[in-house]
């Protein structure tokens, strides 16, 4: 939204400050131009404070329990949930909150370990190479660590969340960074080619 919004204002400064040639026009674009780099500055800086907050970690971690403890239900809200947390599985190469063994885990997997009678395996979306009813398969192999590594995702989905809003959060900070030095660049130049412009 912020790199839309400076694209057309800057285009729309341009244009007018090329075509009508008058002073006027580029003090216009000054300052949109100016509002834009302070509104994109408080962006950044919210951006880096609540990344680094605990209370949202916290609150991430609590929405990640709320949704595993869900899953598996016949509610249409929890089938979404469901959806949501395989997609997850798949995506992000995890299993369970913070690891697999939260799926024979009453206390964060709840519906789950309910609605198999407390019998331990896992859902398909965990399966490295998924097919109906792979799952299943640790009972079979749980005694084998090696072939449950081989065989389904390990690794806590909590963790992997964690880890891509982290990456994610830095990679935007450092393009929404780079189009605000560009910005104040181009507003420099045009405070002084206003300085030098005559009506």
């Amino acid at each position: 939204l912020l790199l839309s919004s400076g694209i057309n204002a800057e285009y729309g400064g341009v244009c007018g400050a090329c075509v009508q040639g008058t002073k006027s026009c580029l003090i216009m674009h000054l300052i949109l131009l100016g509002l834009l780099i302070i509104a994109e500055s408080i962006g950044i800086g919210m951006l880096i404070y609540y990344s680094a907050d605990d209370d949202l970690e916290a609150e991430i971690s609590k929405t990640v329990q709320d949704a595993f403890k869900t899953y598996g239900g016949n509610e249409t809200s929890s089938e979404a949930i469901t959806d949501g947390i395989d997609m997850f599985h798949e995506v992000l190469h995890c299993c369970g909150q913070h690891t697999y063994k939260d799926w024979s885990n009453s206390s964060v997997a709840f519906t789950w370990v309910v609605t198999l009678n407390y019998k331990a395996y896992l859902p398909d979306s965990c399966c490295k190479t998924k097919t109906t009813g792979c799952g299943k398969k640790l009972s079979l192999i749980n005694a084998n660590q090696t072939a449950v590594n081989e065989t389904f995702y390990t690794h806590g989905c909590e963790d992997e969340i964690h880890d891509y809003l982290d990456k994610w959060s830095g990679v935007v900070t450092g393009i929404l960074i780079a189009i605000a030095v560009l910005q104040v660049f181009c507003f420099l130049f045009g405070v002084c080619l206003t300085c030098i412009k005559k009506d």
